[in-house]
């Protein structure tokens, strides 16, 4: 096991309530990136990074949907 469901949905959960039912334009870590979905997946990336690295753990890979058939995703290589 690598991480604990539990520890990796409340790093999700602190993440969404960060951009749910926001103005992304408005937020500081989207002042100075356009809040695309690609500029999107590429911040849950880095801010999920951070949150599991006590775990020894990244994320392979985040993708955001706009619509059923249309998504963008963001991994490091």
């Amino acid at each position: 096991m690598v991480i604990d469901f539990m520890d990796l949905g409340k790093a999700m959960d602190d993440l969404l309530h960060k951009v749910d039912h926001q103005n992304l334009n408005e937020l500081p870590c989207f002042q100075t990136v356009n809040p695309t979905s690609e500029n999107l997946a590429a911040w849950f990336y880095a801010e999920l990074e951070k949150r599991l690295a006590p775990f020894n753990c990244r994320p392979h890979l985040v993708r955001i949907w706009e619509m059923p058939d249309c998504s963008a995703a963001y991994w490091k290589e």
